[in-house]
């Protein structure tokens, strides 16, 4: 599976990005980070040496020096003082991608990004990941549509989690979350809902691209 090349366009200029398929050259691990998966599978080991791989490149475009990039108890990545950042991975062998956002501190408080497969969201999930209000909006969609829809609000809410956690510390289920697109402008706006609202991360617009084969979502907090 071919990069995207729009990479870029989920986020603002402040931000680095890198992205890379399967089969493409990985600069070593650091012994620092082969803990995380000395008893991995292959297809895990390769997600995990990938994600490390564009964490790095993303920090050299912004002078970052080539470090490791633990991961935490909460498994997420630890990153450099300094930095904010985000990794994705999905597919496997031939289908494999795997990606990184990164920027200054000083410049962006956090960073969500999410990869998923283009396949339509299984129906049998889509209750259990979508609120009723989304489900409703689901409804208005041509049949044949729908189903990438469902997945591109998963994979929106995983990018607004990923960049409300390192914030929060709170660990949110999708019914917690409620995205609201703008399928034409390919935005969208993602909330905690009412129950749950906090003053670190209430609402976060974020975008989305559809490469071939890919959905990819970004979601960018400000400071």
């Amino acid at each position: 599976m071919a990069p995207t090349g729009q990479l870029p366009a989920l986020f603002s200029k402040r931000t680095a990005t890198f992205e890379v398929s399967f089969g493409a050259s990985l600069s070593p691990l650091f012994a620092a980070e082969e803990p995380s998966i000395a008893r991995a599978v292959e297809k895990r080991r390769w997600e995990f040496h990938a994600g490390r791989h564009c964490a790095r490149c993303a920090l050299a475009e912004l002078g970052g020096a080539e470090t490791a990039i633990v991961a935490g108890p909460d498994r997420a990545p630890v990153w450099p003082d300094g930095f904010v950042g985000s990794i994705t991975h999905t597919g496997a062998d031939r289908q494999g991608y795997a990606a990184a956002v990164v920027a200054r501190a000083s410049d962006v408080r956090s960073l969500g990004l999410d990869a998923e497969l283009a396949e339509p969201l299984a129906p049998e999930l889509q209750e259990r990941v979508l609120t009723p209000t989304e489900q409703a909006f689901l409804k208005t969609l041509d049949a044949g549509q729908s189903g990438l829809i469902a997945t591109l609000f998963f994979s929106a809410k995983e990018a607004f989690y990923k960049c409300q956690y390192p914030l929060t510390q709170r660990f949110l289920g999708f019914q917690d979350v409620e995205i609201e697109f703008e399928l034409e402008r390919n935005g969208f706006q993602a909330r905690v809902r009412s129950a749950l609202e906090t003053d670190e991360a209430p609402m976060l617009a974020g975008r989305f691209l559809m490469a071939e084969r890919l959905i990819v979502t970004g979601v960018e907090h400000p400071i």
